[in-house]
C-alpha cells in the first residue's frame, strides 16, 4: 500500500458517524510509533463469569505491570498469568465453550472507543487439571497513528499442565501491519514516510535516492523489544532489546548442559544398550543353542 493511500485512509478514520447518520469530525489523537498500548479485560468472578461493563488492565505477574504492546512496533511477548481461582475457573469454561475471554483495546490515544481482542484457549480440561498451549499470536492493522483492528490466536507448541495456583507463561511475536493487508509493516511505513520527509527537505525537491544516502549515515534502528518477564523497564513498560545473540539456538542449549550430565547420558545409553543385549541373549539366544546342541 503506498504513502498516498495510507493517508486517505487515514483521513477516514478520522471521521465517525452518529446515531442519526450524519457524518460528524472528531479530533481524535493518533498513537505514535512506540506509546505504549495497554490491553483491558474483563473482570472475572470466583466462578469463573466475566463482567460485560467493568474492564481492567491486564497484568503479568512477573512484573506486576499492565501488559503494554509498543504501538506498531514487532516484538515478542511474554506475560506470566496466574491462575488464580477465577482466572483457572475461567480458562476451563472457555475450554468447555462456555465462556469468552473478550478484552479489549483503545483505538485511539485518547480511548472511548475499542476495538475487541478475544483470546482463544486452546487445551482440555481435565477432572483435576487442565492442559492449555500458551503460545499465541498477535496481529494488529493500523494506519497513521490509528487502530484499524487487530486478533490472537493460539498455536500448537507444546502442552502446559496448570491447577489453580499455577502459572503459566504466555508468549509469542507481535506483528503490525500497514493498512488492511499483509503486504508491510509498520515499521516499514515509517521508514517510507522519513524518505518522503527526507526528500521533501533536500534543496530544490530532493529525490528519494539522496534521502536513502542521509538514512545511511543515521545510526542503525534499535533491536527488536522484548515485552514483559523483564526487571528492565522502559516509560512504565515491559520493554527491552532483544539481541541477536540472546537468541536460542541449538548449540546454545547445548551448551547449558553440563558436561557431567552428557557423560552421565552417554554411560546410561550405553549401559542399556548392553543391558538389552544381554537380555536378548539369555532369554532367546542361549536357550536356542543349548537346545540344537542336545538334538545333536
Amino acid at each position: 500500500m503506498g504513502i498516498i493511500s495510507l493517508l486517505l485512509l487515514a483521513a477516514q478514520t478520522a471521521h465517525m458517524v452518529s446515531a442519526h447518520g450524519q457524518e460528524v469530525a472528531h479530533q481524535h489523537i493518533p498513537y505514535n510509533l512506540g506509546d505504549l498500548v495497554t490491553i483491558e479485560c474483563p473482570k472475572i468472578y470466583n466462578n469463573g463469569s466475566i463482567s460485560s461493563t467493568i474492564f481492567e488492565p491486564l497484568h503479568c505477574s512477573d512484573t506486576n505491570t499492565p501488559l503494554a504492546l509498543p504501538f506498531g512496533m514487532d516484538a515478542l511477548l511474554q506475560c506470566v498469568w496466574a491462575l488464580d481461582e477465577p482466572m483457572y475457573n475461567m480458562i476451563s469454561l472457555s475450554l468447555d465453550m462456555q465462556a469468552s475471554y473478550s478484552c479489549r483495546m483503545p483505538m485511539t490515544k485518547e480511548g472511548g472507543l475499542y476495538f475487541p481482542l478475544t483470546f482463544a484457549f486452546w487445551g482440555k480440561k481435565e477432572e483435576e487439571h487442565i492442559h492449555i498451549m500458551t503460545h499465541w499470536n498477535f496481529l494488529f492493522h493500523a494506519v497513521e497513528g490509528f487502530f484499524l483492528g487487530g486478533t490472537v490466536y493460539p498455536l500448537r507448541d507444546h502442552w502446559v499442565m496448570a491447577v489453580k495456583g499455577s502459572i503459566i507463561l504466555i508468549h509469542g511475536p507481535v506483528r503490525w501491519f500497514a493498512g488492511h493487508t499483509f503486504e508491510g509493516t509498520m515499521q516499514q511505513a515509517a521508514l517510507l514516510l522519513a524518505n518522503a520527509q527526507e526528500a521533501d527537505k533536500g534543496a530544490g525537491g530532493d529525490t528519494i535516492p539522496a534521502a536513502n544516502e542521509a538514512n545511511k549515515a543515521k545510526p542503525a534502528p534499535a533491536d527488536r523489544p522484548i515485552i514483559a518477564n523483564s526487571k528492565q523497564k522502559k516509560n512504565g513498560g515491559n520493554v527491552v532489546p532483544v539481541k541477536a545473540k540472546d537468541l536460542p539456538t541449538v548449540s546454545k542449549l547445548l551448551s547449558s548442559v553440563p558436561r557431567t550430565m552428557v557423560f552421565f547420558y552417554v554411560l546410561l545409553s550405553v549401559g542399556a544398550t548392553a543391558g538389552l543385549a544381554g537380555l536378548v541373549y539369555y532369554a532367546y539366544l542361549k536357550p536356542k543353542l543349548l537346545l540344537e546342541k542336545k538334538t545333536k
